[in-house]
């Protein structure tokens, strides 16, 4: 009798370990496939309201000198990683990792229309996924 009730208890607990695995897949394809179009909708966002064209540039402080202002404005170049990864945090089950390359352009100094290359960065930004949507 007990070899008969563990040989109907296997094939449930296989069924449901399956289940829990396709689910936590389909949510992790949702997660992904959620944060390719927030990274989309979060770059077109920078370069429409942030300082990313030579018709918006910022006033920025230089860094080696604080008293002195630089007029300029950042390219958003390249998108080098898009990465999604699990977390042990319940409340927000998935961080995503946004990585792209940004070039600066600055006016000369006593020029006032032609922006010229004057810097490069690498830029990495983390999101958080709760409540079912990637926040900022």
């Amino acid at each position: 009798m007990k070899g008969r009730r563990l040989t109907l208890f296997l094939p449930v607990l296989f069924l449901l370990a399956l289940s829990i695995g396709v689910d936590s897949r389909a949510e992790d394809l949702v997660a992904q496939t959620g944060f390719d179009a927030f990274c989309r909708e979060w770059l077109h966002k920078l370069k429409t309201r942030g300082c990313y064209s030579p018709e918006r540039p910022c006033e920025l402080q230089d860094k080696s000198d604080p008293e002195v202002k630089i007029t300029g404005y950042s390219s958003i170049e390249k998108v080098t990683s898009m990465v999604v990864k699990k977390t042990l945090v319940p409340e927000s089950p998935y961080v995503g990792i946004l990585k792209y390359s940004v070039i600066n352009y600055c006016l000369e100094e006593g020029n006032t229309d032609q922006f010229k290359p004057c810097g490069y960065q690498n830029v990495t930004e983390i999101f958080s996924y709760r409540n079912g949507k990637w926040t900022y």
